[in-house]
C-alpha cells in the first residue's frame, strides 16, 4: 500500500524540521511527502529544499505562484498525492513513531471506512506537553465511549467537528472526490472531508494519542484546547453531548442546527451536483425525522412555534 503525506507550509521555519523528522521516523515508512508552500517569506523553502535534496525519492516540494490560503492549499497538496492513503499534516506538530502504522492497520481492519482521525496531546511553543488542558478530542472520546453507535454526522452538524486535519488519514481517491472544497467563512478542509465521510458512517475515530498538536500564538485555527477546570470540563462535555432525548427543547435545537447548516452551506455549494445531492438527501431525512417527532409529540407547541418562526423568518430553509 502506497502512503502519501500532504503537508502545507507558510513561514514555518521554527518547527518544520521537528515535524518532518517525526514523519521520516515512522515505524511504517511513508512513500511520498507532498509539500505545498504558500509563498513563505522566511527560510521555510530553504529548509524544504535541503530535505528534498537529501530524500529525492520521498519529497516533492511545490511553491504556489499565488497565495492560496489553508483550504485551497490543502486541496492542491492532496490532489498531487499518488498514494492509496493520504495523511494530512500541519507544519508545526510532532508525530509519534507508531502513528502511520496504527492508522494503516485501522484501514486494513475496516476497509469500508474512508477516513480516520485520532486523539492527540497538546504541546506548547517549546515542544513541551501541556498537562493542564484537555482537548475536544478527549471530550469526544469520553462521550463516544458511552455511545458506541453514535451518529457522527449528527454530532458534527449539531455539536461541532470532532476531527482535526492534523490527526487525519483519508483514502486518497475519496479525498479527491470531495473537490472542490467550498470556500465558506469559518469552514475548513478537514470539516468538509469529515462531513462527507460521516454521511454514510465511514469516518472513524481512534482513541490513541498519535500526535503532539502545537498550540501557539500564531496558530491559524484554534478552538482545540480547554483548561482542566472540572466545572468547565463538565460545561464543555455537556455542550458536546448529543441530546437524543425526545423532549421539545432538544428536538427544536436539532432542527435549528440542521436548518443553519443548510442555509450556511448547501446553498453555497450547488456547483457539484453529486455532493450537493448527497448532503441534501441526508439533511432532508434528518429534518423530516425531527419535524415529525415535534408534530407527533408536541402538536400544539409545534403549530405555534412553526407559525411564529415563519413570521420572524427563523428556522426557515433558504432556496
Amino acid at each position: 500500500m502506497k502512503i502519501s503525506v500532504a503537508l502545507c507550509t507558510y513561514n514555518g521555519e521554527k518547527y518544520i524540521k521537528e515535524q518532518l523528522d517525526s514523519i521520516l521516523n515512522q515505524t511504517t515508512k511513508v512513500d511520498e511527502i507532498v509539500i505545498c508552500d504558500d509563498k513563505s517569506t522566511d527560510t521555510t523553502m530553504d529548509i524544504l529544499r535541503l530535505y528534498e535534496n537529501k530524500y529525492p525519492d520521498i519529497f516533492r516540494v511545490y511553491t504556489n505562484e499565488e497565495t492560496l490560503k489553508s483550504v485551497k492549499n490543502f486541496e492542491k497538496a492532496i490532489s498531487l498525492c499518488t498514494g492509496e492513503i493520504t495523511f494530512l499534516s500541519d507544519q508545526d506538530d510532532f508525530w509519534y513513531p507508531e502513528k502511520v502504522s496504527v492508522m494503516i492497520n485501522h484501514f486494513l481492519e475496516q476497509p469500508e471506512m474512508m477516513a480516520f482521525c485520532s486523539n492527540g496531546f497538546l504541546m506548547n511553543e517549546n515542544s513541551e506537553i501541556i498537562i493542564d488542558h484537555f482537548t475536544k478530542w478527549d471530550v469526544f472520546e469520553k462521550y463516544s465511549a458511552k455511545k458506541p453507535h453514535l451518529d457522527t454526522f449528527n454530532f458534527l452538524t449539531q455539536k461541532g467537528n470532532f476531527s482535526t486535519g492534523a490527526t487525519m488519514a483519508v483514502k486518497t481517491d475519496f479525498a479527491k472526490s470531495t473537490f472542490p472544497i467550498p470556500e465558506v467563512q469559518d469552514f475548513h478542509h478537514d470539516e468538509w472531508i469529515t462531513l462527507l465521510a460521516t454521511v454514510e458512517g465511514k469516518m472513524g475515530f481512534i482513541n490513541q494519542k498519535l500526535i503532539n498538536y502545537r498550540v501557539h500564538s500564531t496558530q491559524q485555527v484554534g478552538g482545540i484546547a480547554f483548561h482542566k477546570d472540572s466545572k468547565y470540563f463538565k460545561q464543555i462535555f455537556d455542550y458536546f453531548s448529543f441530546n437524543d432525548q425526545n423532549d421539545f427543547k432538544s428536538i427544536k435545537s436539532r432542527i435549528k442546527a440542521q436548518v443553519e447548516w443548510h442555509n450556511k452551506f448547501l446553498i453555497n455549494f450547488k456547483s457539484n451536483s453529486t455532493q450537493y445531492q448527497l448532503l441534501k438527501n441526508k439533511f432532508d431525512i434528518e429534518l423530516k425525522k425531527n419535524n415529525t417527532l415535534l408534530n407527533q409529540n408536541f402538536p400544539l407547541k409545534s403549530f405555534v412555534v412553526q407559525n411564529i418562526d415563519k413570521l420572524l423568518n427563523k428556522r426557515q430553509l433558504k432556496k
